[in-house]
């Protein structure tokens, strides 16, 4: 993961790690560092050169794939626990 050099950015990237697996918005991401949603998204863009919904899919994504091969829940819990369903669907083809 890519290390950023403002300190909103890294409380940003703290409260995506702490929040991933929970259906967050922006709006909570943003309201985490006290700035307005544009402003954060284009922090992050700017700082990490990609968007909070890569980093939030990315991070739901890596961890979805480690249960599929490590463990034995269905793909939709998985998908559900993740809040995946369409992207498991539309890879996987289930």
């Amino acid at each position: 993961e890519k290390k950023a050099k403002n300190s909103n950015v890294d409380r940003i990237l703290k409260h995506i790690d702490d929040t991933f697996t929970q259906n967050i918005t922006l709006s909570d991401i943003a309201s985490c560092v006290d700035l307005t949603v544009p402003y954060c998204c284009a922090l992050v863009k700017k700082e990490l050169g990609c968007t909070i919904y890569d980093l939030v899919s990315k991070k739901r994504i890596t961890l979805a794939q480690h249960y599929i091969t490590e463990t034995n829940l269905p793909l939709k819990e998985i998908s559900l626990k993740f809040l995946l369903l369409s992207y498991i669907y539309n890879h996987f083809q289930i």
